[in-house]
């Protein structure tokens, strides 16, 4: 019988736990690597860079890289209270929202924006 090597098997155990954690994430997405090295770093140093790579008609959706006047819940903002693309997108898809949304596409809105 074969014996995988020690690298592989962590490889093979890091894929199975990417794909169980990130659900649908992958349908959208061709693997973990498309966005990590390894564990949980990131590719390049801003996310938004990395996202608009592979994104780039979405480069106008949305100012980024804005301070928020208010810390809205639930949308996380960078170290420095900046808006980003995973603000309002789960880059591991776990809320089941249409294009990856933390919050239904009808409250994503609202806590930057309140109606007046």
């Amino acid at each position: 019988m074969k014996r995988i090597s020690t690298p592989v098997m962590i490889g093979l155990s890091s894929l199975f736990s990417c794909l169980v954690l990130s659900g649908s994430a992958l349908a959208a997405h061709n693997s973990c690597s498309d966005c990590h090295i390894r564990g949980k770093s990131l590719k390049n140093p801003s996310v938004n860079e990395l996202c608009i790579t592979c994104h780039p008609e979405n480069v106008k959706d949305h100012v980024l890289d804005v301070v928020s006047q208010v810390k809205p819940e639930g949308l996380p903002l960078d170290s420095q209270s900046r808006i980003t693309c995973i603000t309002c997108h789960d880059a591991h898809d776990r809320s089941g929202h249409p294009s990856m949304l933390r919050l239904e596409q009808g409250k994503i809105c609202a806590p930057c924006h309140p109606r007046s």
